[in-house]
C-alpha cells in the first residue's frame, strides 16, 4: 500500500526514507508471511488451549507469540513516525491504521494474560478471532 503521507515528505528525509522501506516489497512480504505465522500460532494455541488447561500455554508458544507481536508493535511505530499522527489517523489508511492499533493492543493483552495466567479482559476467544481478522487486510 502506497502512502500520501509519503509525497509530503522531502526526499532524502528520514520519514520519506522509512516510508519508502515500509512500503517496499520486502517489508510488505515479511509482514505478510508473519501475519500468517502468527495465525498458524493462533491455530496451534487453541488446539493446545483445547486439550490442556488453557492457561498453561507452552513456552515455546509464548516467545514465538511474543515474537510476533514485537514486530507487529515496531510495523505500527513506524507506520506512525513515517506518516506522522495527523496521516495516521486521518490520512488515507486511517481506518486499516486504526484497526491495526486496536489488534496490537488486544494481542499484547492477551499476551498479558497468558503470562499472568488471568483473564484480564473479557473472554480470549473474542480477543483471538480479532487477531485472526488482520489476516483479512
Amino acid at each position: 500500500r502506497k502512502s500520501a503521507a509519503n509525497q509530503d515528505h522531502e526526499p532524502g528525509s528520514a520519514p520519506r526514507k522509512l516510508s519508502d522501506l515500509i512500503e517496499g516489497k520486502a517489508f510488505q512480504s515479511v509482514t505478510a508471511v508473519l501475519v500468517l505465522i502468527n495465525a498458524s500460532l493462533i491455530g496451534i494455541e487453541v488446539s493446545v488451549g483445547a486439550t490442556k488447561d488453557p492457561y498453561t500455554t507452552p513456552v515455546e508458544l509464548v516467545v514465538c507469540n511474543w515474537l510476533c507481536i514485537f514486530y507487529f508493535e515496531c510495523e505500527l511505530a513506524l507506520r506512525w513516525w513515517a506518516e506522522g499522527t495527523k496521516s495516521f489517523y486521518f490520512g488515507e489508511h486511517a481506518a486499516w491504521n486504526v484497526f491495526d492499533l486496536l489488534i496490537c493492543m488486544l494481542a499484547f493483552v492477551e499476551l498479558a494474560e497468558t503470562v499472568s495466567g488471568r483473564n484480564l479482559v473479557g473472554a480470549g476467544a473474542e480477543k483471538t478471532i480479532l487477531r485472526l481478522l488482520k489476516m483479512l487486510r
